[in-house]
């Protein structure tokens, strides 16, 4: 990963370590990962497809609108930062090092198949969430709702990388594999760098009680999306909604 010259907001800046708690604390009262942790306490098959096919799709959709969000804003500052994290997920100039596709050979180590992630991502639920974050994303309306949307979406990005892995590992062989991967390797190191990025972004360009309310209108929007992708992911794997009677692919 490149690392981004800071020379203010370092992550060991007090207002860096103070906000990033706060935030984290806002995200944490939503117990976005409770419904999927306490209904499907034991990984499987099922579970690697069903979430391994659902952050794909994301991992596919996140620079499309890290590029539009870098595009809306109305600094060339701005514009810098927010490509930092595009230039990462889009393989900082390396075609082979595209996350979408690095995460793609991590799903197939857990032993999910190509035909079997084609049924899946055909299922209505599968593009629900995705649509749902471009919704949100076209109603903001200003440069602080965006950067806090961006925020939002990184800031349980460890403990999103970890439940994937908890959802792929099914048995201690693939846990083996898939530990081993780029994709794990880099994403176990650099969330923390991404964090520290978006809330620095929050203390340069958020000043105004206005700019720091429309900030948390944002952030609270990339909440209510990751509410909805983990939701409906714990609904899909433990058959409440009726999706799996139409979309049988793998029986756990």
């Amino acid at each position: 990963m490149s690392t981004l010259t800071e020379e203010q907001y370092t992550l060991d800046h007090p207002e860096v370590i103070f906000w990033t708690d706060f935030f984290l604390s806002e995200a944490n009262k939503k117990d976005i990962f409770s419904d999927l942790t306490e209904s499907s306490p034991v990984a499987t098959k099922y579970t690697a497809l069903v979430v391994g096919s659902s952050w794909h799709k994301f991992s596919e959709f996140m620079p499309k609108l890290l590029t539009h969000a870098a595009t809306s804003m109305h600094s060339n500052e701005k514009r810098h930062y927010i490509t930092q994290v595009a230039w990462e997920e889009l393989g900082e100039g390396n075609i082979n090092n595209l996350h979408c596709d690095l995460f793609e050979e991590a799903l197939t180590l857990s032993e999910v198949t190509q035909d079997e992630y084609e049924a899946f991502i055909h299922t209505d639920y599968s593009h629900e969430p995705i649509r749902a974050l471009q919704n949100s994303f076209l109603k903001l309306n200003s440069d602080s709702e965006i950067l806090g949307l961006c925020l939002g979406l990184e800031i349980i990005a460890i403990e999103n990388i970890e439940t994937i892995y908890w959802a792929l590992a099914h048995t201690p062989e693939v846990a083996e594999r898939i530990s081993a991967t780029k994709f794990f390797k880099i994403h176990r190191f650099n969330e923390t760098e991404h964090i520290r990025l978006n809330i620095s972004n929050y203390l340069k360009f958020c000043s105004t009680p206005l700019e720091k309310d429309k900030f948390k209108q944002g952030f609270d929007e990339a909440l209510k999306f990751w509410e909805f992708f983990w939701d409906g992911n714990a609904l899909t794997i433990n058959n409440l909604d009726g999706r799996s009677e139409k979309h049988q692919v793998i029986q756990a």
